[in-house]
């Protein structure tokens, strides 16, 4: 997406009318697309100068503009056939929930004659955000950390997570987001659905023996929550070990915390075991980081292997998906087979070579 000229005086305009409690917004110039931003949306952060009761202020603000691409995550609701719609309504409804920091937003557009796609605006949020590649256990700030800084960190995230799974789904006003029974058996359809879709007919043996096992061994149904649908130290904003913003939830559902928590440790696993990398002194284990979740929380969740083997058989899904956007780009020949081939399939098997009969 090219930014400047016609655009920045789009996106101007558009501020100056939608941005409440602010007068003469100029874009400064400067645009900034984040490092390891996603898949799935196209992040602009931008320099911005308002007026707020007669001051003149500097600021950055964030837009996130759908992609022209097919989404990175399978549709949670019809309401919202645009992605970032489900992003924005889901920090509407955890803004200014205590202990649940998002950005604070100023406003969603639906129309595409604006900037070409529809987008959303947000307060920019300073911090950190571990990276991806390489990992955030092999470089970074995290590496660089006191041991009882990693190990608040890690629990910190945790909490934050139980606070959002405190809250009443029932009375958030998410009514939009609960059609059907919501629940595992629903996200189960939703995601085997989505995986099929993607290997159009290819064999794809990790993923497919995974819900083959995952369908004949559901748990009970537990209880509800709003699920923040991708739970992970990459996707939070942190200052000084605390979590500063939650971020992405293109994938915010109804569902059991479990299917959280399993997302949760499943990265945690992603981010060791399956980039061969030891865990660093003061990062707390899975079993000591799924005990304080159930401590903060309230809530005792048993064993995980079932929600952890879903959270990866999710992932390896989105690698799928995510090749075969490259190659409708022509970046990947037909024939490629990273869509089988890579560091999340091999954990999936491995884990299924673990898994309790």
């Amino acid at each position: 997406m090219r930014v400047g000229g016609a655009f920045d005086e789009a996106l101007q305009q558009w501020l100056n009318r939608h941005w409440h409690g602010v007068e003469s917004v100029r874009l400064e110039g400067g645009t900034d697309r984040p490092k390891g931003s996603g898949y799935s949306a196209t992040t602009l952060i931008m320099p911005v100068s308002y007026s707020r009761h007669g001051r003149r202020n500097q600021d950055r603000v964030v837009v996130r503009i759908e992609s022209s691409e097919p989404p990175v995550y399978p549709q949670q609701t019809d309401h919202f056939a645009v992605e970032i719609e489900l992003q924005y309504r889901a920090i509407e409804v955890l803004s200014g929930r205590p202990g649940i920091p998002v950005a604070p937003l100023i406003g969603f557009e639906d129309d595409p004659g604006v900037l070409g796609a529809p987008f959303f605006v947000m307060s920019f949020i300073e911090g950190q955000v571990p990276i991806e590649d390489p990992n955030y256990t092999v470089e970074g700030f995290f590496t660089e950390m006191e041991p009882q800084q990693r190990c608040r960190m890690v629990n910190n995230g945790l909490e934050v997570l139980a606070n959002i799974h405190r809250l009443d789904w029932q009375q958030a006003g998410v009514e939009w987001l609960v059609e059907g029974n919501p629940g595992i058996d629903k996200q189960l359809e939703i995601w085997r659905q989505f995986t099929e879709r993607e290997l159009k007919g290819r064999t794809h043996p990790p993923l497919q023996s995974a819900y083959k096992w995952l369908l004949a061994n559901i748990p009970e149904e537990q209880s509800l929550a709003l699920s923040w649908g991708d739970a992970r130290l990459g996707n939070i904003i942190w200052q000084d070990c605390s979590c500063a913003c939650v971020c992405d939830f293109e994938n915010f559902a109804v569902a059991p915390p479990a299917l959280d928590v399993g997302y949760w440790l499943m990265f945690d696993r992603f981010a060791h075991e399956g980039q061969g990398v030891a865990r660093l002194q003061g990062e707390p284990t899975r079993d000591e980081q799924q005990a304080h979740y159930e401590h903060c929380s309230g809530q005792y969740l048993g064993n995980l292997y079932f929600y952890e083997l879903f959270a990866a058989a999710r992932f390896a899904a989105m690698v799928v998906r995510v090749t075969n956007r490259s190659m409708a780009r022509g970046e990947e020949p037909p024939d490629q087979t990273i869509w089988l081939e890579n560091p999340v399939a091999d954990m999936l098997a491995d884990m299924l070579e673990q898994r309790h009969e």
